[in-house]
């Protein structure tokens, strides 16, 4: 008798893992795919896409078509319940709920923009999570140019919030050196931290080399002093410190897309607690952002670089739960990342050496590139 399994999440972890599960399922077997975009979004490239060096298009590919070449279901639909004593999950698609049965369920759908409940984050903050985020951005840059200049913040001094606040200054420019009539316009820049320094769990150099580009391109920071409320244009820190900000883009935090489950399993803070094969139960796997997962008391990181890596442990402990074998636990390898600041980057490599050199921003191209490719094909 054929077997199921049903992918919830179309990202990182669930595209390729429903790719290689195609690849070497038996003939007989299913393997679908349920996720609410039609389109998959390589997000570590979405900071070009603010910039202005890449074309939206160019960091999207068709689900349903990866799924036609590739030999797997694609189902444009959200999943709104899964239950475990069934083995089925219902999906809500444009043509009303259908409940799918499964033999496995790998659940990753992903996270979403955390604003903690801070008044006015929701309504004056524009977070950089998708495709629209970047458009509104754009336009808002593009407003603010066109009445003459004022004031920039983005919310978040970790990686996002870095890359964004560099990506979003060269896009302002390059407007300015297309547009004459934004010759004399000035647009300042702050970047604002709750924690005492940025990019925390960093190491000293990396976080010292990040400074030192900051200063450089006259871009103010605040630390140690969380927000407290958002308006239209200002940021009222806790001091009661008040930030001019005309544009708020905020990339302070994420949490889990949470989903019906029942009985409902354990969880932190949303994020579903797996253990070292990244099952919930034996016929669950979780994976990604929406996985809490740790090894020797660290946190796996919320990165495409740790979801891609995931992937490979997934696809061989669900064949092995279908056919038989042994599990294989998930570690991670994490060799280093590279950080874009404009028209530079600073690299971390082997956790032991910071460099900084615009041949980086070449180099995580090529990478880049080849990611996308073994994603979509």
């Amino acid at each position: 008798m054929s077997k199921r399994i049903v992918i919830i999440g179309g990202g990182f972890a669930g595209l390729l893992t429903a790719r290689n599960l195609a690849r070497r399922c038996r003939s007989d077997e299913k393997v679908f795919l349920v996720d609410k975009k039609p389109r998959f979004l390589f997000t570590p490239w979405l900071v070009d896409v603010l910039a202005g060096d890449l074309k939206i298009e160019a960091i999207t590919h068709s689900i349903n078509e990866i799924a036609k070449r590739c030999g797997f279901s694609f189902i444009q639909g959200t999943m709104k319940e899964a239950v475990r004593a069934e083995h089925r999950v219902i999906v809500e698609t444009a043509n009303g709920e259908t409940s799918i049965g499964y033999d496995v369920l790998l659940l990753c759908q992903g996270a979403r923009t955390a604003f903690y409940g801070i008044p006015g984050t929701t309504t004056c903050c524009m977070p950089l999570k998708v495709e629209e985020d970047v458009e509104r951005i754009h336009l808002a840059t593009q407003t603010l140019l066109s009445k003459g200049g004022g004031s920039v913040a983005v919310i978040g001094g970790g990686p996002t919030g870095v890359e964004a606040i560099f990506s979003l200054k060269r896009y302002a420019e390059k407007l300015t050196r297309e547009n004459p009539a934004f010759n004399k316009v000035k647009l300042t820049y702050t970047l604002v931290q709750a924690a005492p320094q940025i990019l925390p769990g960093l190491s000293t150099s990396l976080v010292h080399a990040v400074l030192t580009e900051l200063k450089d391109a006259a871009i103010e920071i605040s630390v140690g002093d969380p927000v407290a409320q958002v308006e239209d244009h200002m940021i009222i820190t806790n001091s009661g410190r008040k930030i001019s900000s005309d544009i708020t883009v905020w990339a302070a935090g994420i949490e889990a897309n949470k989903v019906a489950i029942e009985p409902e399993p354990e969880n932190k803070q949303g994020y579903l607690v797996v253990d070292n094969y990244m099952r919930l139960d034996d016929a669950i796997f979780v994976a990604g952002d929406t996985a809490s997962f740790g090894l020797k008391g660290a946190t796996i990181p919320k990165m495409a670089q740790a979801a891609m890596q995931m992937s490979d442990v997934l696809t061989r402990n669900i064949l092995s739960v279908l056919y038989g074998g042994d599990l294989k636990p998930f570690t991670i390898e994490n060799k280093g990342f590279i950080i874009t600041l404009g028209t530079t980057a600073v690299a971390s490599l082997f956790h032991r050496f910071t460099i900084k050199s615009p041949l980086f921003m070449l180099l995580r191209g090529i990478f880049y590139r080849a990611k996308f490719k073994q994603i979509v094909g």
